[in-house]
């Protein structure tokens, strides 16, 4: 440096400019920036250029950089499990109808489990953590976040990934991670109310990783939410600019829906002296199935006994609410366990209730309308005003409110056939226009083209 100050030249100690020669100024790193890469010059991916990062210094560095463009994008979906839930389903389908002539598609699992692996193209590349990671032999915290990053990682770069979709926060945790030193692009996707779920679903450290998820969906090239109620939610929950989010509705296979519709009714539905209640969803505490009990033991005694209730769905909660079924000597509570077809009983059935603590844009809505099917549901904060349209195509009753929702029921369940049919022919033409397969891989291609461009 000292043979570098001849006359005529000025270094700044602060380190933001250099004057070559009077009247031209050019932008140069602090002297501090310049210490520390002589210092760390054998680590030349990280350190060598990390003063680049810092945008007052170049400014026209926050420029999105252009592609070259690409003929057949490579795209990575990355989701935990295929098990029975929205976005697993979401994925499924896409991967099912995306024209894998135009876009190459790939999938990244934490375990390879769950019924919808069987709805996958029999050719598709599966990547699976648990089976290309050895277990560690010690645990400490985020040992098994660090392994997971480094393994997507991995993936990204031998497979030439171009754009990594993210379904759900905690992929999305670990793809921001994994793709920094990746030439790839990012699209996160927001699935339900965050504020409500993270808590859930991360575990420990729900601090720590509400901060390193603001950051995330920051830096994603684009990030999305499946409704508005979503999105505000994200905004509200970790602080971030309008500009963040945009949104892009879920999607249905009308199609595939009308063809398993017209399976035959399940046995339980064939008792027509009684009134049916359908209630589909993996059980869990999240979807509320033990307010819903609640509910059914305050119906009147001429509803209950004329009614059945039948729950479609498996999980971890099932011990605790057949136990809680047999405590209200609720008789008419059937549990069925998990359906490779639930729309066979929402055919048959007279009313779906939807007790969910909270949602994003629940699909199970939007098949219920596919199917004419009469809908009471709880207005939780995202998802079901905005499918129902303000109730237009479904009853909404007051939030977490047994009560609410046992009237609720009573109400549909006594409103007349032809009543019904004109909000039910309704609601199936809004799901065709809105809620399309077509529209939603018309969407999902042009998120793709869009972060490429």
């Amino acid at each position: 440096m000292a043979g570098a100050l001849s006359k005529g030249r000025r270094w700044s100690t602060t380190g933001v400019r250099i004057e070559s020669r009077p009247g031209r100024q050019i932008a140069c790193p602090p002297r501090q920036h310049i210490r520390r890469t002589r210092r760390h010059s054998s680590n030349f991916d990280h350190n060598t250029f990390s003063f680049l990062s810092n945008d007052r210094l170049f400014p026209a560095l926050r420029k999105p950089m252009k592609r070259p463009a690409i003929a057949r994008p490579r795209v990575l979906f990355a989701i935990s499990s295929m098990e029975t839930g929205g976005a697993e389903r979401q994925v499924a389908t896409l991967l099912q109808h995306i024209d894998r002539q135009r876009i190459e598609t790939l999938l990244y699992l934490r375990s390879r489990s769950g019924p919808y692996l069987a709805n996958l193209p029999a050719d598709l590349p599966i990547f699976v953590f648990s089976e290309r990671s050895e277990p560690p032999q010690l645990y400490w915290p985020g040992a098994i976040h660090r392994r997971q990053v480094s393994d997507l990682r991995a993936v990204l770069r031998d497979e030439k990934i171009d754009v990594l979709y993210e379904r759900t926060c905690l992929q999305t945790l670990i793809g921001a991670a994994a793709a920094q030193s990746v030439d790839c692009r990012r699209i996160a996707v927001m699935d339900s109310n965050p504020e409500k779920n993270l808590p859930l679903v991360a575990g420990r450290f729900v601090t720590l990783k509400r901060h390193l998820l603001r950051k995330a969906y920051r830096s994603a090239d684009l990030s999305i939410s499946v409704s508005e109620g979503v999105r505000q939610a994200a905004m509200d929950y970790y602080d971030l600019p309008t500009s963040t989010f945009e949104v892009s509705e879920n999607h249905i296979d009308i199609a595939d829906i009308d063809r398993l519709a017209a399976e035959p009714v399940p046995s339980a539905l064939s008792d027509t002296t009684r009134k049916h209640l359908l209630v589909v969803g993996r059980l869990v505490a999240a979807k509320g199935f033990d307010t819903l009990l609640n509910a059914v033991s305050q119906l009147s005694t001429a509803t209950r006994q004329t009614l059945c209730v039948h729950i479609v769905g498996d999980g971890p909660e099932l011990p605790a609410l057949s136990a809680q079924a047999a405590e209200l000597k609720l008789t008419m509570i059937h549990f069925h366990g998990h359906s490779d077809n639930p729309f066979a009983w929402m055919k048959g059935a007279d009313l779906l209730c939807l007790s969910s603590r909270y949602e994003g844009s629940p699909s199970v809505l939007i098949e219920s309308m596919a199917c004419r099917l009469p809908i009471v549901s709880f207005d939780c904060r995202c998802g079901p005003r905005e499918l129902l349209a303000d109730g237009r195509y479904g009853k909404l009753v007051r939030d977490g409110d047994a009560s609410a929702l046992a009237k609720g029921i009573e109400e549909v369940l006594s409103t007349p056939g032809d009543l019904l049919s004109t909000q039910l022919e309704a609601a199936r033409r809004h799901v065709e226009t809105e809620y399309s397969l077509e529209a939603g891989i018309t969407r999902f291609e042009k998120l793709v083209e869009r972060v490429l461009s």
